[in-house]
């Protein structure tokens, strides 16, 4: 639901952005999304954190082992990193496409899914399921963290081109 009505309309506000050579006024527009993105988030973790459990309990049933419920939790909790992290990935890369700069997008992206899948193989096999989340959640964060040092490289190159 964030990427459909977020992320995705995000392309069409960056690319008249750019259309109208106002590359300087994207960086606070993208933090808003950014902010935003955070925002309901966290609501939706809050929403997770206190009827999750209840949900998937009411869900399952009786076809639920008790051992298996904190497991459970912690999945849930660790794989909430793919609500935080892919809409803003998505605003990410639709600042980058509308940059036209789809090809370096990928290149990072390639960097970071090799070195995300090598992450979940280790810390799967020293720490099991705990490791395997824990280089999800790892894996998200790393592919953002680079995606947007990528997009304020761009931006900047794209500003001093602006202003020649």
């Amino acid at each position: 639901v964030l990427n459909s009505a977020i992320g995705m309309p995000s392309m069409t506000v960056f690319s008249n952005y750019i259309k109208e050579g106002q590359v300087a006024d994207i960086r606070p527009i993208l933090i808003r999304y950014i902010l935003g993105l955070s925002v309901l988030s966290f609501f939706i973790f809050l929403g997770m954190h206190f009827l999750g459990e209840v949900i998937l309990v009411w869900m399952m049933g009786d076809k639920l082992s008790e051992d298996l419920i904190p497991t459970l939790n912690l999945t849930m909790y660790m794989l909430f990193a793919f609500v935080y992290f892919k809409p803003i990935n998505l605003v990410l890369q639709s600042l980058l496409l509308s940059l036209n700069k789809g090809d370096i997008a990928t290149a990072y992206d390639s960097v970071t899914y090799t070195l995300n899948v090598g992450l979940k193989i280790i810390f799967t096999v020293f720490y099991g399921i705990e490791g395997l989340l824990t280089a999800i959640l790892l894996g998200y964060a790393i592919t953002d963290c680079t995606k947007f040092y990528l997009v304020m490289k761009e931006l900047l190159k794209a500003e001093k081109e602006l202003s020649k």
